[in-house]
């Protein structure tokens, strides 16, 4: 049984104890909001995607169903007059307006903070009740204010509407709203949902009491399949964006001055069989928030709540990585590193420390912005510090630095020119596995066994040395890695671990000039006197994406390629016949069309694929690139 040195069991523990104490003293990570607002500066709104030019453009894909009637400071004075307050005999008309005009359901995000007289108050109710598609708010009674408004302001409200939602918006400490709360746990609460999810629930005519929390994931029932949101474990969700009110990024959500509804001066086209969310954005309404998008003006919680709803009606919130599994993960990380950094030096530890940094920074905003996933690099970041601190406070000294373990790995593989290339840049290697795209080559000897039969074992081994030595040479020379000697074969690839963008060429290169190789080879032996056993070559190549990395046992690791692409290769290897080089489509069209000579073999059959592959074989080089052989 192998032995567990007590200072890795020692540099373990502190590891754990430095990411503990981390994490206790941040009350779970690292700056998170502000991370969350970088994250959304540098990507733009969930509506900005990267298009295939690499360019970013904003994609209007707002919900069509969702308009907001906004009560804005010109409205606000226009309605009340000389009064304190609108009255509710002109909300009365709004909901009938609202009807008339087919709306499928209005949310009203309005606080009545007072009470009302009797006729504005029946005026109204008659209006909820004729419609019978309005969905109310409410808020949290947890302070005398908020309770007062809710049994003098509201109170005659309650069980006449479609349904209610709680209108409260999650503030950070910075007093910005990032998330959401949809699902309350809490039994004594009535309602248990927010504003957004009222409306949501009327649309699909579900009920409150058939959402499930379950872990990190609230079931909310659908008419087709429930949905499933990840929250975190607050409960809480990240509220997907569509841009900022007067922000660089304007959101696309459609709004409408409340007066100009009331005079008929929006089309009905622009209401009929949508969500009308009404509210306050005038500045009275003291209803306005900060927001990552709020650079130059904050959001109305109407607004907020419509984005919300937006997300629900597109199944479209952004999960977050954080809570007891976040810290379990961070722990893990902190371990992991902390062996690892311990058979580096420093220095080694710290170039691994920045390239690891990056790429968790680099890989959290690839994961934000294409997997609508958000987890704090910056939590990462300090678990690769705790675990370079642990290494080098326990492990004084280092075995070796991370270029002799490059050198040692690769130096059977590659030319002396490319592992100077990649000892310069080891962050480009990944020995733990990665996907690449490469170009795999296949070579094999035709006739070689038959004539073995009939030599010496010396004299066997005396042909395929001088045969390989000639043949690496090629490939090296093109800057190619010798994977493995298969028998009397081999197995070469070209673009892993560095890539330099002119792998079929260089591929193809390398297969043409193995022949010419191998030909003065024999030429060699027969001047000597000599019959070289190796008639001919047969060479199959193939590109694609391929996985990358150390491959074996605690015993004996190996670089190598695994993937489709190169069974591909060794299939096209089998069929071709002595001295022919085949290549599939993916390679030909990669290749400069006056560099080399091709014949199309068609659509041909290979072992272990279901459907026919074009082969194509190289005859040689064009006659103006002849020279260069």
């Amino acid at each position: 049984m192998r032995r567990v040195p007590w200072e890795r069991l020692i540099l373990s523990s502190l590891a754990i104890i430095l990411t503990c104490a981390f994490l206790l003293l941040t009350g779970g990570g690292l700056f998170p909001s502000w991370v969350l607002d970088r994250f959304w500066r540098l990507n733009g709104p969930i509506g900005i995607k990267v298009t295939s030019h690499e360019k970013k453009e904003m994609v209007k894909h707002a919900d069509p169903n969702i308009v907001i009637v906004r009560i804005d400071t010109p409205s606000l004075r226009k309605l009340r007059g000389d009064k304190t307050r609108i009255d509710r005999s002109v909300y009365a008309a709004l909901i009938d307006r609202l009807a008339s005009m087919e709306a499928k359901l209005v949310g009203l995000d309005v606080t009545f903070d007072e009470p009302g007289g009797r006729d504005e108050d029946s005026a109204l109710l008659d209006a909820v009740r004729r419609y019978g598609k309005v969905v109310s708010n409410c808020f949290l009674a947890n302070n005398e204010n908020l309770s007062k408004i809710w049994v003098t302001g509201r109170a005659f409200f309650h069980e006449v509407s479609r349904g209610e939602g709680l209108a409260d918006h999650v503030l950070d400490k910075d007093m910005f709203v990032r998330k959401t709360q949809l699902y309350y746990s809490r039994v004594d609460l009535t309602p248990r949902i927010n504003f957004a999810l009222a409306l949501y629930l009327a649309k699909i005519e579900a009920s409150p009491s058939d959402i499930r929390l379950l872990g990190n994931n609230l079931i909310i029932p659908g008419r087709s399949f429930p949905l499933v949101i990840p929250v975190n474990s607050r409960g809480a969700v990240i509220i997907p964006f569509l841009g900022g009110t007067d922000s660089e990024f304007q959101s696309p959500l459609a709004s409408f001055s409340v007066t100009d509804v009331l005079e008929g001066k929006i089309a009905t086209s622009s209401i009929s069989q949508k969500i009308v969310l009404v509210g306050g954005t005038a500045e009275e309404f003291r209803d306005s928030f900060h927001t990552p998008f709020s650079i130059k003006g904050d959001m109305p919680g109407v607004e907020i709540h419509a984005h919300v709803l937006r997300a629900l009606l597109e199944n479209e919130f952004l999960s977050e990585i954080s809570g007891f599994s976040w810290w379990i993960i961070l722990l893990i990380v902190s371990c992991f590193f902390a062996n690892l950094f311990r058979s580096l030096g420093i220095e080694g530890g710290a170039i691994l420390l920045g390239v690891c940094s990056l790429a968790s920074v680099f890989f959290s905003i690839l994961s934000f912005s294409f997997k609508s996933t958000f987890m704090n690099p910056l939590d990462l970041v300090f678990s690769f510090s705790t675990g370079w601190i642990s290494a080098i406070s326990v492990r004084a000294a280092f075995l070796q630095s991370e270029k002799a373990k490059i050198s040692n790995l690769f130096k059977q593989y590659v030319s002396p020119t490319l592992l100077q290339e990649l000892l310069a840049n080891p962050g480009a290697i990944s020995l733990g596995g990665s996907r690449r795209c490469a170009v795999i080559l296949f070579a094999d000897n035709r006739g070689f066994t038959s004539l073995c039969e009939e030599r010496k074992p010396e004299q066997i081994i005396t042909f395929l040395n001088s045969y390989f030595t000639e043949v690496t040479q090629v490939i090296f020379q093109n800057g190619g890695i010798l994977n493995k000697y298969i028998g009397d074969g081999l197995m070469a690839f070209f673009g892993v671990p560095v890539f330099h963008g002119d792998e079929p060429e260089r591929a193809v290169t390398a297969a043409i000039k193995m022949k010419l190789a191998l030909a003065k080879l024999k030429e060699t032996y027969c001047e000597a006197g000599i019959d070289f056993p190796i008639e001919d070559i047969g060479i199959g190549i193939n590109g694609g994406d391929v996985v990358a990395g150390n491959v074996g046992s605690e015993f004996h690791l190996e670089y190598t390629l695994l993937g489709d692409s190169v069974n591909l290769a060794a299939r096209l290897e089998s069929l071709a016949s002595r001295g022919e080089i085949f290549v599939s489509k993916w390679v030909q069209e990669k290749l400069p069309i006056d560099r080399f000579e091709f014949v199309s073999h068609g659509l041909v059959k290979v072992k272990g694929r279901k459907c026919e592959v074009e082969a194509f074989e190289v005859r040689g080089f064009c006659r103006s690139n002849r020279q260069l052989t």
